[in-house]
């Protein structure tokens, strides 16, 4: 009898968790390294504005601006910190802390046979020793 109780909450707990879920997106703070003007800082906010669409108000990341919020060569510094959730950065401008991420600028792979031959994950070993993940075509710290 205690078994079938407890199975029969569960529903409900998950609905309540749910609904919650729902109610409140998850907000992160994105940072760019190049200024408003630039072709780059477009087509990053391209893929914040289709991130947040598929995420469909669940996700909603504010873009804070480029530089002139955090230098950038101190936003993937800002995110280890938590200062910033996301940052939009070439890796040249944090090989200080993951010195691993110089062999990108010298490879002459496809980032998809980079991915398919290990080098992706070697890399993201070493960005999780600085509490950060990478994500995208290269990397979004």
């Amino acid at each position: 009898m205690k078994r079938c109780l407890f199975l029969a909450v569960i529903p409900f707990v998950m609905l309540a968790m749910t609904q919650t879920v729902q109610s409140k997106p998850t907000k992160l703070k994105a940072v760019r390294f190049t200024k408003k003007t630039s072709a780059s800082f477009h087509y990053a906010g391209v893929l914040f504005e289709r991130i947040n669409d598929q995420a469909k108000g669940e996700l909603e990341i504010e873009v804070l601006g480029g530089p002139e919020v955090i230098r950038g060569r101190d936003q993937a510094d800002g995110v280890r910190k938590g200062v910033v959730d996301l940052s939009c950065v070439p890796s040249s401008y944090y090989g200080d802390l993951v010195p691993q991420v110089s062999g990108m600028l010298m490879s002459e792979k496809t980032p998809s046979e980079e991915r398919a031959q290990g080098y992706y994950d070697f890399l993201n070993e070493y960005h999780k020793k600085i509490h950060c993940n990478c994500y995208s075509k290269r990397f979004v710290l």
